[in-house]
């Protein structure tokens, strides 16, 4: 899991906080999360799956998707509600490419994911996710497994067949998508991990590193606010 998010970040003390806390308001000059610019927005998805990836006939996709608005458009506050995933194409496709060639990094294999994405036809996405067969992305760490990623550059989200067993997954490579465009230039999350600011520390938030399957995750209202500033929305 995980995103490689844009490195031209807002300063940040020792604590991984920003320097002027977002939850100042606008007179330092950073965004009020709690406030956001929108009271909910909607993200356009493309599906491409592979015709011989886990999908379970459908059902995972749908599955994901769900999940994936049950959590984000779940606001508590009285000035938002939250952020809606809206599938706008789905097709499945043919395709020799495993996620085991990619790298998590970026600019590794970034002309096949340009090569994917521009095979998609979908220039109406917000995001376009792939549904492709391999057990994990490839890393070059041997303790390492990641098994869904964002890739910011191309708004690229790769699902592999070891994302099936968790279906939040795909909710946390969208807020990753949410959060690395913020319209403020702010890319972290509200309440980073220690030397992880794209995460957030908290056991058990849809954000945090190690997101399990075991129990709903949790988000604040917060993660939503500022998931409102995201460019994403047209």
């Amino acid at each position: 899991m995980g995103a490689n998010y844009p490195k031209n970040r807002k300063k940040t003390n020792s604590k991984g906080m920003n320097n002027t806390s977002a939850r100042s308001g606008s007179s330092t000059g950073v965004p009020n999360w709690n406030r956001p610019p929108r009271r909910s927005g909607t993200v356009n998805l493309c599906i491409r799956a592979a015709v011989d990836a886990q999908i379970e006939h459908g059902y995972r996709i749908r599955r994901d998707v769900e999940t994936a608005t049950a959590i984000w458009n779940k606001s508590t506050s009285r000035h938002f509600s939250g952020v809606s995933f809206d599938i706008i194409d789905l097709k499945a496709i043919e395709t020799n490419i495993n996620t085991e060639i990619f790298s998590i990094d970026r600019n590794i294999h970034a002309s096949e994911i340009k090569a994917m994405v521009d095979a998609a036809a979908c220039d109406a996405a917000d995001v376009t996710v792939f549904y492709l067969p391999g057990k994990f992305i490839s890393t070059n760490h041997p303790y390492s497994i990641v098994v869904a990623r964002y890739y910011p550059v191309h708004r690229v989200i790769i699902m592999s067949e070891g994302a099936v067993a968790n279906p939040y997954f795909l909710a946390h490579e969208l807020g990753h998508a949410l959060f690395t465009t913020n319209s403020r230039g702010y890319y972290d999350d509200p309440d980073p991990q220690r030397k992880d600011n794209a995460h957030n520390r908290n056991e058990g938030n849809l954000m945090y590193k190690g997101l399990s399957s075991r129990t709903v995750p949790t988000i604040t209202n917060e993660q939503i606010g500022k998931a409102l500033y995201s460019t994403l929305f047209r």
